[in-house]
């Protein structure tokens, strides 16, 4: 088992709703023992502006809960006689990046390398009087880790064990249930879409909830940062604000029970977690466009009965990736753009007042089971003769908007034989962009800064449903549009190869408008 470590965590947040900006920003601090104790009084004298600088950053903001994400390597080495063994220098490196961790193993022969991108690495062990040991691809997944153990073998340094690959997939050190899903594997499917946060839906143990908790009881998060606001989760919580899509994410976490403390905020027992892409030292990326229409569709027997034509359904998804090194090993950015055009359409319906009830002419069937037309404007005027005896102008006025309306729809009458039906089909286009930015830096071994910002920006001008055909009536019901965006920055110190500083701040603006218009005459309508 790896060596027990001290690990203090802390973070801070401001609250978010969503019609204003949220502020969500959290602080770790890991403290890890030392060889012969822990920190000595010493760095404290020599680091009193940093301390500083946390205390005021305590002071400036509210307790929250913070979350981290990404993965860890335990690694345990053993000699020929299962001894531990203390002192096996232990080299990390990152595949896609060229990134070395250097670590040692301690008095229990273990070591950790925390706080680890997904992705694949090469794991390379030595020790005086043992031949290296080299680990050609050690896969990391977010929110798991990799545990090895493996044992030295006598010889010469020069002398090389090779061992071809190792994964998470049994895990010693975590009680956690959870499931990573292959996006690689998923690109090649033919997806309704690209938004992959359905997908925690195929996990093991869904039955329209997950391991039967409640709905209040989820939660989600891109790159670490709560990426909803968590109020109102009636109908569920697992899914982000914005769009996490298929080409803007590298990994899918889904955990359904027994998260550790450094997970679910305090208040989800479920989470799904999401990575977005990185650069790497070689230029990737990818274009794609998916293109539907309606013109196999069939229309609704509903539609045909009342002679309403089939809604128009066009959509143009389109995008590309790139990302890649900026300086090499050191510098990389990722970046990727999509956009979802939809000139669509949508039936609507309503009801009304036939001409001759608008003129007060009311029919109903008596208790002898005869059927009657009264005019009420004359039964209340012989009531009492103050009372009117028309419609007055101004609600004759609307009327008459109404009856130019229903013109340009499909008119059915029903039971009721003072309420006819109107049928129509109502434009209701749809234009969604999807920018995505990233950038990671390795200024040195000891700092490691990333920086990742996903944005999802919706504008649908005809979502609302008008009450009756026509474009005065369409511009009353007026639309809706959202600018959802969250980012994440993170900033890692690695003081020694036994202390390390991690320092996370997110950022959630979810702002939706609903009714809008960005017809200044819609104001005035309402």
């Amino acid at each position: 088992m790896p060596e027990r470590r001290m690990e203090r965590i802390g973070a801070w947040a401001a609250p978010a709703c969503s019609t204003v900006p949220g502020l969500h920003s959290a602080l770790s601090i890991s403290l890890f023992p030392l060889k012969g104790g822990y920190m000595r009084q010493e760095f404290f004298r020599k680091n009193k502006l940093l301390i500083a600088l946390g205390l005021a950053l305590l002071a400036m903001t509210s307790p929250a809960w913070g979350q981290f994400t990404q993965g860890r390597v335990n690694v345990t080495v053993l000699d020929p006689q299962q001894a531990v063994v203390q002192g096996a220098v232990l080299e990390l490196v990152d595949l896609a990046t060229n990134e070395v961790r250097v670590g040692e193993t301690q008095t229990a022969g273990t070591y950790s390398f925390i706080n680890l991108p997904p992705g694949k690495y090469r794991l390379t062990i030595s020790k005086p009087g043992f031949r290296n040991t080299v680990y050609d691809e050690v896969v990391v997944s977010a929110t798991k880790a990799t545990d090895i153990m493996t044992t030295l073998q006598v010889g010469s340094p020069t002398e090389v064990v090779t061992v071809e690959a190792a994964a998470p997939v049994v895990q010693t050190t975590q009680v956690a249930i959870g499931s990573v899903i292959d996006l690689k594997q998923i690109e090649n499917l033919p997806l309704a879409g690209r938004d992959i946060s359905g997908l925690s839906r195929i996990v093991a143990g869904y039955t329209g909830t997950w391991n039967g908790l409640p709905s209040i009881a989820q939660g989600n998060n891109v790159d670490g940062v709560i990426s909803s606001t968590s109020r109102m989760k009636f109908s569920g919580n697992s899914a982000p604000t914005i769009q996490v899509r298929l080409e803007n994410i590298e990994e899918m976490t889904v955990q359904t029970d027994q998260l550790d403390m450094n997970q679910g905020f305090g208040m989800a027992a479920m989470q799904s977690s999401f990575i977005t892409r990185r650069g790497t030292n070689e230029y990737h990326g990818q274009v794609f466009w998916d293109l539907r229409n309606d013109n196999l569709n069939a229309n609704t027997w509903y539609n045909n009965a009342r002679g309403v034509r089939r809604p128009e359904l066009i959509l143009n998804e389109f995008g590309g990736s790139v990302g890649g090194p900026i300086r090499k090993d050191k510098l990389f950015f990722f970046f990727s753009l999509s956009t979802q055009r939809r000139p669509g359409s949508t039936t609507r319906s309503s009801t009304f007042l036939p001409t001759s009830a608008q003129q007060g002419n009311f029919t109903y069937i008596g208790t002898d089971g005869q059927t009657r037309t009264v005019n009420v404007f004359t039964v209340a005027k012989n009531f009492d003769s103050t009372l009117p005896g028309s419609v007055n102008s101004v609600i004759a006025t609307q009327l008459q908007r109404i009856n130019n309306a229903v013109t340009q729809g499909s008119v059915t009458t029903t039971t009721d034989p003072i309420i006819n039906n109107v049928s129509w089909t109502s434009p209701n286009p749809q234009i969604s962009w999807f920018p995505t930015f990233r950038v990671d830096y390795t200024p040195t071994q000891k700092w490691r800064i990333n920086l990742a910002v996903n944005q999802t920006k919706i504008t649908a001008p005809n979502s609302g449903s008008p009450y009756f055909p026509g474009e005065e009536f369409i511009k009353i019901a007026g639309g809706s549009k959202s600018n959802r965006i969250n980012s994440s920055l993170g900033i890692d110190w690695s003081a020694t190869s036994t202390f390390i500083n991690s320092f996370r701040f997110g950022f959630l603006y979810p702002p939706s408008w609903n009714p809008w218009s960005d017809d200044p005459a819609f104001f005035g309508y309402l």
